[in-house]
């Protein structure tokens, strides 16, 4: 069976997929008319550029300025904090952001705008809808800050688990030295020190007594091996790399090993004793 295309109908066809394919250059006035709409259904009176405002909007005595931009940036945002001169009702519009492949420098700039007190709108420019983000009310930090409570005693909590500086202030995709790294490498030389221990001879050592398993079973550095058919570990090359790596750290962690292993162990039927004689 013989099957023939019509010119005419290949033409359109390539016309489609050209079209389809093309990205559309998008124009700062294709948010006008959702936003127009949305502010007329609410009751408002609209002015477009006024006093260079892109948008103006009156009902009884209230004041509502929008600013609109294709993207979310510095220069909006400036722009919108120079319009609460004139009221505090001010709103950014920019296009609905894509959920696929958004950045978190989007979310960052969006909270920015909450914090100064702007309004967001989100124009899906295929629908014509129009959603309010949030309303340009007042910032209350004290709500924020019970909020960050938690962050702030992890933060802490890292701040003061570190025994070193070793970073570099402003690094960019290199390797950091955290508290959980210096939990790993004080492990990592207790290891290199006894060639091979178990996790309560790793603790006497002084490692962190509820970071020690859970660093060892999870191995997320590949610094350490389980020897099969005992509950001993070893270290791998790549925890000898790392004790060299990060030398400035690791002598100073040996040196407090060794005073550990010096100090006298005592036992549970010693401190019986001990009790007994007092």
């Amino acid at each position: 069976m013989n099957f023939s295309i019509d010119k005419n109908f290949y033409s359109c066809y390539n016309i489609f997929i050209k079209f389809n394919w093309k990205k559309i250059k998008m124009l700062e006035t294709d948010l006008h008319e959702p936003v127009r709409n949305y502010l007329e259904q609410n009751g408002f009176e609209v002015r477009s550029e006024v006093h260079k405002c892109d948008m103006a909007a009156v009902k009884d005595s209230t004041l509502v300025v929008v600013e609109m931009k294709l993207k979310l940036n510095a220069e909006l945002l400036c722009q919108a904090v120079d319009r609460q001169k004139l009221t505090d009702y001010v709103y950014i519009a920019i296009p609905t952001p894509e959920k696929k492949g958004r950045k978190k420098s989007s979310y960052d700039m969006e909270n920015l705008a909450k914090r100064l007190e702007l309004g967001l709108f989100h124009v899906d420019i295929k629908t014509k809808k129009v959603t309010c983000v949030f309303e340009p009310i007042a910032y209350d930090r004290a709500i924020y800050l019970a909020q960050a409570k938690s962050r702030t005693k992890k933060f802490f909590k890292e701040f003061n688990s570190r025994s070193v500086d070793l970073n570099k202030a402003g690094s960019v995709r290199s390797k950091l030295i955290t508290a959980y790294k210096e939990k790993s490498l004080y492990i990592a030389c207790c290891l290199h020190t006894a060639g091979a221990a178990n996790i309560k001879d790793i603790i006497k050592m002084g490692s962190d007594q509820y970071k020690t398993k859970d660093i060892l079973e999870h191995n997320y550095s590949n610094w350490f091996f389980k020897i099969k058919g005992s509950d001993l570990y070893g270290l791998s090359a790549e925890g000898e790399t790392a004790i060299k790596e990060y030398s400035v750290l690791s002598i100073k962690q040996k040196k407090e090993i060794q005073k550990n292993m010096e100090k006298p162990v005592i036992t549970e039927e010693m401190k019986k004793l001990l009790k007994i004689k007092e």
